[in-house]
């Protein structure tokens, strides 16, 4: 028997996309947060990805997202769904 009042689980992955020097919170992941707060009380979150460095998200760009491809990694098996700047890519 399904319990279909179980929310789906979820990742949340934020990434800085400038280097940021300031001591604190980093702005650009408070507002990341403050998108994704209209959806998150859908899930059960049960895990966070943070690129802590600045790294750019052209296409052109060549620079690795080891956070980013470890949020992929576990999508449809660790959890449902992977939130991301407020976008939903599900498994």
């Amino acid at each position: 028997m399904t319990n279909s009042n179980k929310k789906p689980r979820a990742a949340v992955y934020l990434r800085k996309s400038t280097i940021d020097d300031r001591p604190g919170e980093n702005r650009s992941f408070a507002r990341q947060i403050t998108d994704m707060e209209k959806i998150i009380p859908e899930f059960e979150v049960v895990y966070e990805f943070r690129e802590e460095i600045g790294i750019s998200a052209s296409r052109f760009s060549d620079q690795e997202r080891l956070e980013g491809d470890n949020g992929l990694a576990g999508l449809g098996f660790d959890y449902d769904v992977l939130i991301r700047k407020a976008k939903l890519a599900n498994a």
